[in-house]
């Protein structure tokens, strides 16, 4: 496994009893990714939301919407955050 593979195994990785939603580039890189609890509806607030910045072809930043790693945001509404 290459370096950008294990770091991304180390992004995406996830407990696995939560739901997760990605959003990908055109280059199949991940850069929104949601977890939430099982049942939890994409339109439900439940989900925490993290963004991942992309230069070169490498991760170099993880961000979390509204700066919080808590289950407290809807993942219908991802682009609507602010990350830090």
């Amino acid at each position: 496994m290459g370096e950008v593979d294990a770091i991304l195994n180390r992004v995406l990785k996830s407990q696995e009893n939560y739901t997760m939603q990605i959003v990908w580039d055109v280059s199949g890189n991940p850069i929104y990714v949601g977890e939430a609890e099982p049942g939890t509806s994409t339109s439900d607030t439940g989900w925490r939301i993290k963004k991942i910045t992309w230069t070169s072809g490498n991760p170099t930043q993880i961000t979390w919407a509204s700066g919080s790693r808590e289950f407290k945001f809807t993942w219908d509404k991802y682009l609507n955050y602010t990350y830090s």
